[in-house]
């Protein structure tokens, strides 16, 4: 063990100090981008259907972290039971990892977008769509028991998700007298306070679905546009399409919390990512320039709910 890991270690051209003991170590994260947590992705997860996709909306999201704006691609489905609100970039990069998990796909180790060559037609349409960047949650609302979960994929393990469960959030909005078109649908407009945020929105009643990105509902039409008043978030319409194809969830092992416990966990996840990741010491995290990161690496962080 002590060889492997010290292989590992010169392979990607990091430092073996005398004082670790390489048979001590659990594990090496090399980081792209020190701003980011790492995703570790499912590669062994279950395909469950359980539902259909009515419609798909595709929303372009932009948040603000720190200083730094991040774009992003968003996929909400909606189904007659349950809707369905997640990262195609970061599903497709599941989906090609169980896939080079099978040996489906050879000569690739890791579920990177150097295996574009042996996509399916399918996974090729969603490649070219899907952003840049994954984004690490993804909402369900169960329709029939007014139970909305979110789940998101761990950051130290594989096939492991963390999720929390809360009663269907109820949202008061208050119509605004101003109207707009958003790609040629008729919208009116909104405005609610939920959970220490101001939002407007722009919703379509052309468009009879209660549903929107993230946790918006409650709405007479499907939500095409939505801003907090400080600008931090945006999510605007792209595209919309009626598949009718199924609804997917990704069965793994998860690790459930509750709302304040997940609210809490990842104040301190970006707060102090060593301390929660670190193993004691024994999860090494380096940069690609091969620098060790200290206690004080930190990641900026500015969370949807502020309550």
């Amino acid at each position: 063990m002590k060889s492997i890991l010290t292989i590992i270690l010169l392979l990607f051209g990091l430092p073996v100090f005398a004082q670790i003991d390489p048979g001590q170590i659990s594990g090496i994260t090399v980081l792209s981008d020190p701003s980011e947590l790492y995703i570790f992705f499912w590669d062994k997860a279950i395909r469950d259907t359980v539902d259909t996709a009515r419609v798909e909306v595709v929303y372009n999201f932009r948040c603000r972290q720190g200083e730094q704006c991040q774009d992003y691609v968003m996929m909400l489905e909606v189904g007659a039971r349950h809707t369905k609100y997640y990262s195609p970039r970061l599903q497709l990069t599941d989906d090609i990892a169980m896939k080079v998990a099978a040996g489906l796909i050879r000569g690739s180790s890791s579920p990177g977008r150097d295996n574009r060559e042996q996509y399916t037609a399918e996974e090729l349409a969603i490649d070219s769509m899907a952003g840049k960047k994954e984004f690490n949650s993804e909402i369900w609302v169960d329709l029939a028991n007014g139970v909305l979960t979110e789940r998101c994929h761990d950051y130290q393990h594989r096939n492991l998700s963390l999720e929390y469960s809360e009663h269907r959030p109820q949202w008061e909005w208050q119509l605004l007298p101003e109207s707009d078109s958003i790609a040629g649908y008729a919208c009116m407009t909104a405005k609610a306070v939920f959970r220490g945020r101001e939002w407007k929105v722009w919703f379509a009643p052309e468009l009879p679905f209660n549903a929107g990105p993230w946790k918006f509902l409650d709405l007479p039409g499907l939500l095409l546009r939505a801003e907090d008043s400080q600008g931090d978030y945006v999510w605007e319409f792209h595209q919309l399409s009626q598949p009718t194809r199924p609804l997917v969830f990704y069965r793994v092992k998860s690790r459930v919390l509750r709302r304040n416990e997940w609210r809490k966990y990842m104040q301190r996840l970006h707060d102090s990512p060593l301390a929660v990741l670190g193993d004691n010491g024994r999860h090494l995290f380096y940069t690609k320039g091969a620098r060790q990161l200290t206690n004080d690496w930190t990641i900026p962080y500015n969370p949807l709910e502020l309550e």
